[in-house]
C-alpha cells in the first residue's frame, strides 16, 4: 500500500513543481514524494560540499544577500564599504559558478529547503 504524502512532503513537490527548486529534477510531478525529498538531499548534500571553497565571509555575505538585504544594507551591518560587499558577492557567483542572483537563490534554497520546511 503506498502512503499517503505528509505536508512536507506536498511542500516540496509544489516548491519544485514550480521551480523554485533545483532545475535537475526533471519531471518531479512523476516522482514519488520519497523520491523528490532523496534526490533534493542528495543536491543539497552537492551544494554544501560546493560551499567548501567560499571563506566565511563570503558564506556570510551570500547568506545576507539571500535573505533579501541589499548590498549597502549588508555593508551597514559588517561595518564594510559596498565595495567589498560587491566583490565578496562577485567571488561567491565565480566560485560557485553562478552567473546571475535567481541561480544564487535556487542554490540557496537547495541548502536550505528543509530548515524552511521546518519552520514553516
Amino acid at each position: 500500500m503506498q502512503r499517503l504524502p505528509d505536508s512536507k512532503d506536498l511542500a516540496l513537490a509544489s516548491a519544485l513543481a514550480c521551480g523554485t527548486g533545483i532545475a535537475v529534477l526533471e519531471s518531479s510531478a512523476q516522482l514519488s514524494p520519497d523520491e523528490l525529498v532523496r534526490r533534493l538531499r542528495q543536491r543539497q548534500s552537492q551544494a554544501a560540499r560546493m560551499l567548501e571553497c567560499l571563506t566565511e565571509r563570503e558564506r556570510q555575505i551570500m547568506e545576507m544577500v539571500t535573505s533579501g538585504l541589499p548590498n549597502k544594507a549588508v555593508a551597514r551591518q559588517l561595518e564594510i564599504s559596498i565595495k567589498t560587499v560587491e566583490k565578496h558577492r562577485s567571488n561567491v557567483m565565480r566560485k560557485l559558478r553562478i552567473n546571475t542572483m535567481c541561480d544564487l537563490l535556487r542554490f540557496w534554497f537547495t541548502l536550505t529547503w528543509d530548515d524552511a520546511l521546518a519552520a514553516g
